[in-house]
């Protein structure tokens, strides 16, 4: 049995080495004469999976290491009786991280309240969910959109507003996947007539996809409101950067929200037990495997100093604005496309909130925001 495998996505090689004969080769570089003979194929988001790539091939499984699937032809698969599998979830708590360490980021510059600040969250999956929590916990007033999910009649998608109602928000963060066309299009969701219906000094994060967001429409709006604030992870044509556009956002980052070790390893690990279940695999050590993977990274106890809120932590922990200033200057060199990559490949360790250890007084208020915005608490007294 052969597997072609994307060589970014780890763990591949202990779990699957003793079973199949795994090719690793960069995701960027999967064509139809390497997957000719794959019985299996594991991508990312760069890789495009459709007729074009696997008609020739005999391929019967694609397992995507990622949330996202608009980089596959779903419908073509199913027509052609191949196996998909995702990574649904993987990545909630590193794009939470990611986007709590921006509102960290704008409240410590703007000397704001988080009390008084109405945040929308549009997206309401497994990462706009995990956003929204930790933005409840901060104590900030918080609107959800989902109309997908409020049409349905999701009992818990009642209270859920439109997206026009949004436009009052300080801060809104979007989390919808991809989709092209349709009563719930996304693709432009994010105009810029919406961006300049925002209050003064408004922040937009954008860790979805990003053609969600109407790049010419943003960059008008920012030109007439300059005090609009744009933070960007993804872009349309990834994996170039629109130069203009990303030397006006506040943060600007090589679609990294989601990268830490742990959510990779736990993508990882779910696409692999697809891909065993659909093959009668048995992939014994993968739980040890994955155990041993997460637990490999560790960081230095920090303590939660005197005078210090436990909602500067973020900023604390993900120094979001140092990413963003060596992506904007590599763009601004070179266009972006280089940087990408690179960035992404050293940021590929990065550690998420929990796997981080903050001592702070036990029982106190500040402990329970402290685990409530991700962290590990452990007893300073």
């Amino acid at each position: 049995m052969r597997i072609i495998a994307d060589q970014n996505i780890p763990l591949l090689s202990e779990l699957l080495a003793a079973h199949v004969e795994l090719v690793l080769v960069n995701g960027r570089e999967i064509s139809p004469s390497v997957v000719k003979d794959a019985d299996a194929l594991l991508v990312r988001s760069i890789t495009r999976v459709d007729a074009r790539l696997l008609e020739n091939s005999r391929v019967s499984f694609v397992g995507t290491a990622t949330a996202g699937v608009d980089h596959i032809d779903r419908e073509w698969l199913a027509t052609r009786g191949i196996g998909l599998a995702t990574a649904a979830g993987a990545n909630a708590s590193a794009v939470a991280d990611y986007v709590m360490a921006a509102v960290s980021n704008y409240m410590l510059a703007e000397q704001a309240d988080p009390a008084a600040l109405r945040c929308g969250v549009i997206g309401v999956g497994h990462v706009g969910s995990e956003v929204a929590r930790r933005l409840s916990a901060l104590g900030c007033d918080v609107s959800l959109c989902d109309p997908p999910r409020k049409q349905a009649g999701d009992v818990d998608a009642q209270e859920f507003v439109s997206l026009g109602l949004l436009g009052e928000c300080d801060i809104v963060s979007v989390h919808v996947p991809l989709v092209a066309d349709g009563e719930h299009q996304t693709e432009g969701l994010i105009s810029g007539r919406f961006l300049a219906s925002l209050p003064p000094k408004a922040m937009c994060i954008n860790s979805s996809r990003g053609e969600v967001l109407d790049e010419d429409g943003a960059i008008d709006a920012m030109n007439v409101r300059p005090d609009l604030k744009l933070v960007l992870d993804v872009f349309q044509h990834e994996p170039s950067a629109n130069q203009q556009l990303v030397a006006l956002a506040l943060l600007a980052t090589p679609h990294i929200a989601g990268y830490s070790s742990r959510a990779k390893s736990t993508a990882a690990c779910q696409v692999v037990m697809a891909l065993a279940a659909h093959f009668k695999l048995q992939v014994s050590a993968s739980q040890q495997a994955a155990a041993e993977a997460l637990s490999v990274h560790s960081a230095p106890e920090l303590t939660l100093k005197a005078g210090q809120n436990p909602w500067q932590l973020p900023a604390a922990c993900f120094d979001i604005n140092s990413v963003s200033q060596a992506f904007k200057q590599s763009v601004a060199l070179r266009g972006g496309q280089s940087a990408f990559d690179l960035m992404r490949k050293d940021l590929a360790t990065r550690m998420e909130f929990s796997q981080r250890e903050i001592g702070v007084e036990a029982g106190s208020k500040e402990a329970e925001l402290v685990s409530a915005l991700g962290f590990t608490v452990t007893s300073n007294r």
